[in-house]
C-alpha cells in the first residue's frame, strides 16, 4: 500500500517514489492489464493537444467512469464505482514512464473529483506555511522550487499540489519526494552528480529525490501564492518583481491552472470554483515576474528567499 497526497494507493506493481503505508483499506487500486483493454463504448469529449496540434490525451467518458489515453504510450481506465484504474502499455512504454503517467497526470485529475482543488503547481515549506509558484507547463516552477528546496525549504510537490479547506484557511498537501527536472535545470539548482532516475522514454527529464532536497512529508498551511508567468521571453537585464493581484485576476489565473478530469461534470466545476474564490480572498496571490535565464538562477532564487524572510520576520 502507498500513500499519495493522503490517498492510500494499492499497487500490483512497485511504485518507488511512494511511501509505503499500512492500511486497512485502499482508496483506489491500480493494475496493469496483460492485453489491451477493451472498455465499454467511450464517447470521446476533450483531447490534450502539444506542440503541430499533436494529440498528446484523448479523453473518453463511458457508464462507469473515464478512459484516459496517452497516444503512444498507454491507455488508462478509471473506474469510479470500483475506484480502480487499469492500464494498458505499449511496448515503447517502460514501467518508469507508467509510474509517470499514473503519478504525474492520472492522479491529479482522478483527485481533482474529490472535494479537493488540484493546482498546477510547485510548493515549498516555510517557517509561516507553504508557498505555492503555480503556472504552465515550461513557466520554471518545479525548477524555481527545487532551487529554494535545495536551500533548506522542504519541497511538498513540484507539479500537482492538492489544496483542501481547513479552520480558517487551506492545508497545502504533500503529493511525493523529490522532483523532475531538465539535465541543465539539474546542473542549475546544484544537483549535478546527484543520483537521479529516468522519467521515461520520451523525456529527457530527470528525478532527483535526495536529502539534499528536502521534502515535508505532511500538510501545511497555504500562506501564499506566486503565479509565473509562461515561458518567458523578456531582457537578461530584468529582475524580479512582485506585483499583488486583486481577486478576479487571481482567480482568473488559478482557473487556468486547476486540473479538472472532466469540465462536464457541473458539480466538480462547481466545488472547485467555489473552493478557488475562497482561497483569492483569503490567501495572498502575486504575479511573479523574472529573468527565466539558468545562469541567473541564483539571483533569482536568492530574491525569492529574501523575500520569504522578510515576511518571516
Amino acid at each position: 500500500m502507498y500513500e499519495i497526497s493522503g490517498v492510500m494507493l494499492a499497487s500490483e506493481i512497485a511504485m518507488p517514489e511512494l511511501a509505503r503505508r499500512e492500511s486497512a483499506a485502499p482508496d483506489w487500486t491500480f493494475a496493469i492489464a496483460e492485453r489491451r483493454i477493451a472498455p465499454p463504448a467511450s464517447t470521446w469529449f476533450h483531447v490534450w493537444r502539444g506542440a503541430g496540434g499533436r494529440r498528446v490525451v484523448s479523453f473518453g467518458r463511458d457508464p462507469r467512469g473515464y478512459l484516459l489515453r496517452f497516444h503512444g504510450k498507454a491507455d488508462f481506465i478509471v473506474d469510479l464505482t470500483q475506484r480502480s484504474i487499469v492500464c494498458w502499455r505499449r511496448v515503447r512504454a517502460s514501467l518508469a514512464t507508467v509510474r509517470h503517467l499514473l503519478l504525474d497526470q492520472v492522479m491529479p485529475l482522478v483527485l481533482s473529483r474529490d472535494s479537493r482543488l488540484v493546482l498546477h503547481a510547485a510548493a515549498i515549506a516555510t517557517p509561516r506555511g507553504a508557498v505555492a509558484f503555480v503556472g504552465p507547463t515550461g513557466s520554471g516552477k518545479s525548477t524555481l522550487a527545487a532551487a529554494v528546496a535545495a536551500l533548506g525549504f522542504p519541497l511538498l510537490c513540484d507539479d500537482c499540489l492538492v489544496v483542501e479547506s481547513s479552520m480558517g484557511g487551506f492545508l497545502a498537501g504533500s503529493f511525493y519526494p523529490g522532483a523532475r527536472l531538465y539535465p541543465d535545470s539539474v546542473r542549475a539548482v546544484g544537483m549535478a552528480g546527484v543520483p537521479s532516475s529516468s522519467v521515461g522514454r520520451f523525456s529527457s527529464k530527470r528525478r532527483i529525490s535526495s536529502d539534499r532536497l528536502p521534502f515535508l512529508g505532511q500538510s501545511a498551511p497555504l500562506a501564499g501564492v506566486f503565479m509565473l508567468e509562461g515561458a518567458p521571453r523578456r531582457s537578461a537585464r530584468e529582475a524580479l518583481h512582485v506585483t499583488p493581484l486583486s481577486s478576479r485576476d487571481a482567480l482568473v489565473a488559478l482557473i487556468g491552472c486547476t486540473f479538472h478530469l472532466d469540465v462536464g461534470d457541473s458539480a466538480a466545476v462547481r466545488r472547485g470554483f467555489e473552493m478557488q474564490s475562497r482561497l483569492v480572498r483569503q490567501t495572498p496571490v502575486s504575479r511573479l515576474s523574472y529573468p527565466w535565464r539558468l545562469n541567473r538562477l541564483e539571483e533569482t532564487r536568492d530574491a525569492i528567499v529574501r523575500r520569504l524572510e522578510a515576511h518571516e520576520s
